[in-house]
């Protein structure tokens, strides 16, 4: 009986009535849509994987504020693009902390060296 479901039938039914059955349907039916979504910006699959994850768990947070007639391909689409943008962002400044850890280490062990050798 859910799968013949529309998705606003789906999502009033996941919203009213709690349904893990109807936000079950709406993932499975939307997963590659979101998943390919984030992957087009991210191409790391498993951080593509994990972007959508945090999609739906919007989404389930979010949908008892959706209006009737929501696109919910639209929301997630959106949802996607804009959730990939802030991981591409995270893991643009995780990766220039790390450059930048070992080069700030590298002037403090200089700087010791320097110390002691100036001591002597």
């Amino acid at each position: 009986m859910i799968k013949t479901m529309d998705d606003a039938r789906l999502l009033r039914k996941y919203v009213r009535d709690g349904s893990e059955a109807a936000f079950t349907e709406l993932a499975e039916r939307h997963m590659k849509l979101v998943y390919w979504t984030c992957r087009r910006d991210l191409i790391d699959p498993q951080l593509a994987e994990d972007a959508a994850q945090v999609v739906f768990i919007l989404f389930s947070q979010k949908a008892r504020r959706f209006l009737p007639g929501v696109s919910i391909p639209g929301w997630l689409f959106n949802t996607a693009r804009l959730v990939a943008k802030d991981v591409l962002k995270r893991e643009r400044r995780r990766r220039q902390h790390e450059v930048q850890v070992p080069m700030d280490l590298d002037h403090t062990a200089a700087g010791r060296q320097w110390t002691r050798s100036s001591r002597a």
